[in-house]
């Protein structure tokens, strides 16, 4: 097996963002005491996973109820029963488990919709055993901005979460960011990934020239098209 690390979600939270660390065991351990209700909070469906891996070109995420899933980063994802018979497929190349209001493709796991841009930030948490208490707060962010179809579609880029294009950032920073990739695209004509985080990108594009902007991105940034 292959492993696909990567430095955006070692950081795990953004900066200023305050919670507890731990273990996934320890993780499993608090929210698996809460009862799984009919609206199960994001913690308690991920404390029903049992392990995963995370690959070059999918993470597999296996439940403890013997149930597993594959979740592709073009955006296709399989669901497999008890059994190992695919059950279901959605995501890309079809048109089950988009997000009308947002764009984004998204997943119902034990009646709980959950983005799979998230799922795959969460399973390399939880590969390196290390993950916040409560993700209450938390985005995963898809920095070349390719998370929403639309967008997407827009950039003319292909949709990619794959774990080393996530990152952990809240929802302002999230809202920002989507923003800046559209700006920068009107500007630029290119797709680019970066963090939300990137305070200085958010100084060059409020001083407005295009020029400053051009150099920076060539320079700073991961150009994606």
């Amino acid at each position: 097996m292959q492993i696909l690390t990567t430095a955006k979600l070692h950081r795990l939270l953004p900066t200023g963002q305050m919670t507890r660390l731990v273990s996934f065991k320890e993780f499993k351990k608090y929210h698996q005491e809460y009862p799984m209700t009919n609206c199960p909070t994001f913690e308690r469906v991920i404390a029903e996973i049992d392990d995963v891996d995370v690959t070059k070109s999918m993470v597999s995420i296996y439940f403890d109820d013997g149930s597993s899933m594959n979740i592709f980063y073009d955006g296709y994802y399989e669901r497999y029963n008890r059994s190992g018979k695919c059950q279901s497929t959605g995501g890309t190349g079809t048109m089950r488990g988009i997000n009308w209001k947002n764009h984004h493709l998204q997943i119902r796991i034990y009646g709980k919709a959950i983005l799979l841009e998230r799922l795959v930030a969460v399973c390399c948490d939880i590969f390196n055993d290390t993950m916040p208490l409560s993700y209450n707060g938390l985005v995963a962010n898809v920095m070349d901005g390719t998370g929403s179809l639309k967008t997407a579609e827009w950039f003319n880029c292909p949709l990619n979460i794959e774990p080393d294009n996530i990152e952990w950032c809240s929802f302002s920073g999230n809202s920002s960011h989507g923003w800046l990739s559209k700006r920068l695209y009107k500007i630029t004509h290119h797709v680019y990934r970066f963090s939300a985080e990137d305070a200085k990108l958010a100084d060059v594009m409020r001083n407005g020239n295009k020029q400053m902007i051009t150099d920076y991105c060539n320079s700073s940034l991961y150009r994606v098209d």
